[in-house]
């Protein structure tokens, strides 16, 4: 539950262990269900994801995928500092990743 009180940006690699552990602890739900599990226990720390997204980014879904995953979401929002408002910049993310892997393209 500490990782409630912190966000992303905290994210280092002593992490990597506990949260490679925490996603192979709730296997029994899937890669999908495990993120998304995870994003809504510490929303501002883990990131959701579905298989089009983590494939999309050359992930395999495995618990060492989802740490990558955690890595470059961090990066992505530290070079995007200061252009999230008051919004959760985790989900400013997960949007986008919405947008350009999971949406059906043929929407209009």
């Amino acid at each position: 539950m500490g990782y409630r009180r912190r966000n992303i940006l905290s994210l280092s690699e002593a992490d990597r262990e506990v949260v490679e552990t925490i996603f192979d602890e709730f296997s029994f739900l899937g890669p999908v269900g495990r993120a998304k599990g995870l994003h809504l226990f510490a929303p501002e720390f883990f990131c959701p994801w579905d298989t089009k997204i983590y494939k999309g980014y050359g992930f395999a879904g495995d618990k060492t995928s989802y740490w990558q995953f955690l890595r470059q979401t961090q990066a992505q929002i530290e070079r995007l500092s200061g252009c999230f408002g008051d919004e959760n910049p985790i989900k400013a993310i997960d949007r986008f990743n919405f947008w350009h892997f999971t949406r059906d393209r043929d929407e209009k």
